[in-house]
């Protein structure tokens, strides 16, 4: 009976439409990833820098074939974590809603928004997976570039672009995620508001 509501849920709830718009853009942003590196890996010199100092001078140097395959074993690991925790998340409140912490938790554990409260938590954690999926492939990007040249430089002024660009978007996705948790919408089958059940919009 979960399963259904939760179907359910994912048919006709604006919440879960993000999920899968979410769940979308990390699966491109992953055949973005492997067509770069399938670009750039040919153009690249044998021994590659791997680390660059605060003047952008590379100072660290590793074989090509080691670091990419070093990067694609390790590279998995945050998001698998990321991705894990919300599904365990989801899966607790869907199940286990008695060990959740939420705010509004008395409303979003009831039987009729749980399953909206465990999208919710699962779209927050993709999100965050594409975020940090992004801020990874342009750094990678970067990274490719700088070594192209003799000898490799990497430029500060983008380096320091793409860490606003990531600590951004890590706010505005905390304010908009916890801002639904806090004030959940009314939407077209006038859900009540915390403290105002029953009452119709």
């Amino acid at each position: 009976m979960m399963f259904s509501e939760l179907v359910q849920s994912v048919l006709g709830d604006r919440g879960v439409k993000s999920l899968l718009v979410a769940l979308l853009a990390l699966l491109l942003l992953l055949a973005a990833a492997a067509a770069d590196i399938a670009h750039y890996y040919p153009l690249l010199p044998e021994r590659i820098a791997i680390h660059f100092i605060w003047s952008g001078e590379g100072n660290q140097f590793e074989n090509k074939a080691d670091w990419v395959s070093e990067s694609l074993r390790w590279g998995w690991f945050p998001l698998l974590v990321i991705l894990g925790a919300g599904l365990l998340s989801s899966l607790l409140i869907l199940f286990l809603p008695q060990f959740v912490r939420l705010p509004n938790k008395e409303y979003w554990t009831t039987p009729e928004h749980r399953t909206e409260a465990a999208a919710l938590v699962m779209g927050f954690h993709l999100w965050f997976s594409v975020i940090l999926l992004a801020f990874i492939l342009t750094m990678m990007h970067e990274f490719f570039v700088a070594n192209l040249s003799a000898p490799p430089r990497i430029s500060n002024v983008v380096t320091l672009l793409q860490l606003v660009g990531l600590l951004s978007a890590i706010v505005v996705l905390f304010v908009v995620f916890l801002r639904q948790l806090y004030f959940p919408s009314v939407g077209p089958a006038s859900r009540p508001w915390p403290g105002r059940r029953g009452r119709k919009s």
